[in-house]
């Protein structure tokens, strides 16, 4: 484990500190003037042991680059609030049967093409605030810039609360074309969130049954060019039948 307290980081070749392992303590540092990212992570132990109370300043990539694609929990862990964004260029997939937790005011920043996976044993917890909302985007703030969501917890716990998710719909396969992919068999409570600006659709449900399992308020849809929500199948839902491929303004 890594110890750095009260450090300053100022000028670099490259990034400002790359690691590789945990840090048992990371508090009160400064990373400035690196004319990369100020840090560079490598394992999924250094991004969730860090502390938020550290300074990153006048980087020319000034955001968090977290290298893993991928991790599988073998712990609950929570994505703290930083000053600056994370940068997840290969994507980010959630496996294993503990709470990921995502804290108010964090910013992910997705790359080209990529998306973000949640397994159905997780318990995924995206509760922000009016003030401090979680956004989920890609690295360019652009309509179909990376695929979006594909949620699949079975978690009863899991909420998005307060989540701006925007630019998905990569492309038009089944996979890529949506901020948020809703599996069957999901579970999830979803209020006061804002999915804008997908090259495709907003949300994607596998099917008008998914909402059985859905508590949802305040989803506000902005700026989808092929329309908010789409089923991929079609059925019976509260006494209405939905068509498959059939798009409606807001989830039923």
């Amino acid at each position: 484990s890594d110890l750095m307290n009260n450090c300053l980081i100022d000028g670099s070749l490259k990034n400002g500190l790359t690691v590789s392992g945990d840090f048992y303590s990371f508090n009160n540092n400064t990373i400035k003037n690196c004319p990369n990212y100020p840090l560079y992570i490598r394992s999924n132990d250094a991004l969730y042991s860090m502390g938020s109370n550290n300074t990153y300043v006048a980087n020319n990539k000034n955001m968090i680059y977290v290298n893993n694609s991928s991790v599988d929990l073998d712990d609950h862990v929570t994505l703290k609030r930083m000053s600056v964004p994370y940068y997840f260029p290969n994507g980010y997939d959630l496996y294993g049967a503990f709470k990921y937790t995502i804290e108010p005011g964090v910013t992910m920043l997705i790359g080209s093409a990529q998306d973000m996976n949640i397994d159905e044993e997780t318990t995924f917890i995206a509760d922000g605030t009016i003030d401090a909302p979680i956004i989920i985007r890609g690295l360019e703030d652009e309509p179909g810039y990376w695929n979006g969501i594909q949620y699949g917890s079975q978690k009863a716990a899991s909420v998005m609360n307060y989540v701006n998710v925007s630019g998905g719909g990569y492309n038009d396969d089944w996979y890529n074309r949506f901020n948020l992919m809703i599996e069957n068999d999901s579970r999830l409570t979803i209020t006061n969130c804002v999915i804008s600006n997908s090259q495709y659709y907003g949300i994607e449900l596998n099917s008008p049954s998914v909402m059985e399992r859905i508590t949802h308020s305040n989803v506000v849809f902005l700026n989808n060019q092929a329309g908010n929500v789409y089923f991929d199948y079609g059925g019976e839902y509260n006494g209405v039948t939905y068509e498959g491929g059939q798009v409606i303004p807001q989830l039923p």
